[in-house]
């Protein structure tokens, strides 16, 4: 059975004058095909029709003095190729109450809160369309029944181009929105759905904005120009796949009030503020994630929140490439930090960070700095080619590495200040520009089974002032001595090797009852050993040394004699002692003065 057509025209070019009339003659199915005009009219659609401009794409306007252009109360309406304008009350053009109003290549221009409004059980598909509206919002959304907008362009809003809210579903897809005073998407509610292969752009407010119950997910899309890039902030998981953000006047996604999203190969670019702030007791986790050239730290995250990060790269931060604050407990494996402006990764106000195979390079500053009482685990990590330490501790920052390798410092490898407390197991401490550890006035390290070499001074610095415990390490091939310690605090050599350094193997400048070595190999170095204890230079083989005036001092009960050979060959110690002082007593192992 054919379709019904009528046709509409104005000046009698049609067999209807106006499309109301043609509407109350429709059947359902029928085709309203309309000439070129402008037609101000109130349409009420009470069957399904199709009705269609007659000429060239919005060559037919349909602008009613008040009210909604488009109200639809059939289970369906085509409209392809019109132009649809509001009226003067604050009434969306189109009004979806019931059914679906489907456009194809149609033009909409709003003068109310909002352009389209679907809700109840309407719905809307949109393909090939352009909305605007200088008043409010392009398209709202409430409905649960799901609408599709696809390849559309909404943009010049008073507000936001797409609000998806209370139980609405829709899925945007192909769309370019921009130019809104608000967000491009907003969604909240309980609201579902998906933002798919859109560009988003020129928005006040974040481009997308996810928050209270919804669970709408992004897609392959593209944000620019925005102040914020996301928003997430939904109490249910909203998912990120593969979105870029770039150029944004301040952070490219922001998590905030405790949500907990999933990102996967999403990526950040030259944002004004961070590339990621983890705020608000939030979590997350993200995975293969690129964050670069920030203005401020390109990873953020504070007031203890935790996210969960793998696989993500930073590069390029103009100053703190990652910034862990305010008891913040983030992981992170297999991250990478690369040409940092300042502090690599910073630590502090309490952050207790779990770093796992990351890897931190050419920082212009440390590499990592712990301070403000922070915390944290470093396990399996790299950190190189850093303009100032590899790692840096101090104000009472207290973090734990283990199996860790820091190269090429640009001063000290590892260095502890004032209040800092650290701890160094199963360590590598190569080529650095200063001393490969330097602990400083104030600071206190203990290290296990760490291998120092190839510093530009001192293998291992204790400065005046400063505790350090070392124990199985290997000190090789420095600038300067092995093992230097300028301090009288509490300083412990267990079971260390110190070998080929240009200096002595172990220099103390400050004997005091707090110096303990224990099974000391010192070996192949530049300039005999100084310590209380060290065999003096130019003793003979199996002598103990002399003090002044030629009288021999006491032998250590530990203490063996050397060949001649073994001393002009080796040049070696062993030695187990404990530094007293001459008011110990006859039980005290040090060398001292009968």
């Amino acid at each position: 059975m054919a379709r019904q057509l009528l046709t509409v025209g104005q000046d009698r070019a049609g067999e209807y004058p106006t499309i109301g009339e043609a509407l109350a003659r429709a059947r359902s199915g029928a085709v309203i095909s309309v000439r070129p005009g402008s037609y101000a009219e109130n349409l009420t659609v009470q069957t399904r029709v199709t009705i269609v401009a007659d000429g060239p794409r919005g060559s037919v306007e349909i602008a009613p003095n008040r009210g909604s252009a488009i109200t639809l109360a059939a289970d369906a309406v085509m409209l392809t190729d019109l132009l649809l304008r509001g009226g003067e009350d604050d009434l969306p053009v189109i009004d979806a109450v019931r059914g679906q109003v489907a456009l194809d290549g149609c033009e909409i221009l709003g003068t109310g809160w909002t352009a389209l409004l679907s809700r109840g059980t309407g719905s809307l598909a949109m393909r090939g369309c352009r909305v605007s509206n200088p008043i409010g919002a392009g398209i709202v959304e409430t409905s649960p029944v799901g609408s599709v907008i696809e390849d559309c362009t909404i943009e010049h809003l008073a507000t936001s181009a797409v609000v998806i809210s209370e139980q609405g579903r829709a899925t945007v897809r192909g769309c370019r929105l921009r130019d809104a005073r608000g967000n491009g998407v907003l969604a909240n509610g309980q609201s579902r759905g998906s933002i798919e292969d859109c560009e988003i752009s020129s928005t006040d407010k974040p481009a997308v904005a996810l928050e209270g119950g919804t669970g709408v997910g992004v897609l392959r899309s593209s944000v620019h120009g925005s102040v914020i890039g996301f928003y997430l902030a939904s109490s249910s998981r909203t998912v990120l796949e593969e979105v870029r953000v770039h150029d944004t006047t301040s952070h490219g996604i922001v998590v905030g009030a405790g949500s907990d999203p999933q990102l996967s190969r999403c990526g950040t670019a030259r944002t004004r503020g961070s590339g990621l702030f983890v705020t608000g007791r939030s979590r997350g986790h993200f995975t293969e994630c690129e964050f670069t050239a920030s203005a401020q730290p390109a990873i953020h995250v504070n007031e203890s929140s935790s996210p969960v990060m793998t696989g993500c790269q930073v590069t390029d931060s103009e100053g703190i490439g990652v910034l862990l604050a305010e008891e913040s407990a983030a992981e992170f494996d297999r991250l990478s930090v690369t040409a940092s402006g300042g502090v690599g990764m910073s630590i502090r106000s309490s952050a207790n960070p779990l770093l796992r195979r990351t890897r931190i390079s050419g920082s212009r500053g440390p590499g990592v700095l712990v301070a403000e009482d922070g915390r944290g685990r470093l396990e399996d990590c790299e950190v190189e080619d850093s303009g100032g330490p590899a790692l840096r501790i101090e104000g009472h920052g207290n973090p734990h590495v283990g199996n860790s390798v820091f190269r090429r410092a640009g001063k000290a490898g590892v260095s502890i200040g004032a209040k800092g407390l650290g701890s160094l197991r199963d360590c590598e401490v190569t080529g650095s520009s200063g001393a490969g550890v330097l602990v400083e006035d104030g600071a206190e390290l203990s290290v296990v089974r760490v291998r120092v070499a190839g510093a530009g001074t001192h293998g291992v610095q204790i400065a005046a002032g400063g505790r350090a415990s070392l124990n199985s390490c290997e000190i090789v091939s420095n600038s300067g001595d092995g093992i230097r310690v300028d301090s009288a605090e509490q300083v412990t050599l267990t079971a260390c090797t110190v070998r080929s350094n240009q200096g002595a193997g172990l220099r103390h400048s400050k004997p005091g009852s707090r110096f303990s070595v224990d099974d000391l190999t010192s070996s192949d170095n530049q300039a005999p050993d100084v310590w209380p204890g060290a065999r003096p230079a130019g003793s003979e083989a199996g002598g103990a040394g002399a003090g002044p005036g030629g009288s021999p001092r006491e032998r250590s009960p530990n203490w063996t004699p050397w060949s001649a050979s073994q001393a002009s060959s080796t040049r070696s110690t062993h030695w187990s002692a404990w530094a007293g002082s001459p008011s110990d007593g006859p039980n005290s192992a040090f060398p001292h003065r009968r």
